[in-house]
């Protein structure tokens, strides 16, 4: 019985090293469990402040980009009103040159005529004379 009682004993006191060991496995396991939560959580809470940075940046970016995009839309329906003003402008002055260059021409046609009517006047007041000096 003596020999039972001691192999009860040894498979008891190896159950309970069992025992132990299992316990030490699982706290080992609990802890590590634990310090990888909080390395997450860590993570998380930086990840979640980038991504609020990059969110906050992207609206700051966007408001920018919204006046950058008005200013250069009013800057160029200025330049088009511009541009229109200046070709009215450019128009009105072609009309007006052209007509006075029709003016002038129609002046010139106009002392054209009258200087072949007083070189007619020349010629036949010439022949008149030289007949008369005849």
């Amino acid at each position: 019985k003596e020999q039972q009682r001691a192999e009860h004993v040894s498979q008891l006191a190896a159950k309970v090293d069992e025992h132990d060991a299992l316990r030490k496995t699982m706290d080992d396991l609990a802890y590590a469990t634990k310090r990888d939560r909080l390395v997450l959580q860590a993570k998380v809470a930086d990840l979640d402040t980038s991504l609020k940075s990059a969110l906050q940046e992207t609206r700051g970016e966007r408001i920018e980009a919204s006046r950058v995009t008005e200013r250069c839309q009013m800057e160029l329906n200025q330049a088009r009103t511009m541009h229109a003003r200046e070709l009215q402008t450019a128009a009105q002055e072609h009309h007006t040159l052209s007509q006075k260059m029709r003016d002038v021409q129609e002046e010139v046609l106009r002392l054209r005529g009258v200087l072949q009517l007083r070189e007619k006047v020349f010629a036949e007041r010439g022949s008149e004379m030289e007949q008369k000096k005849e």
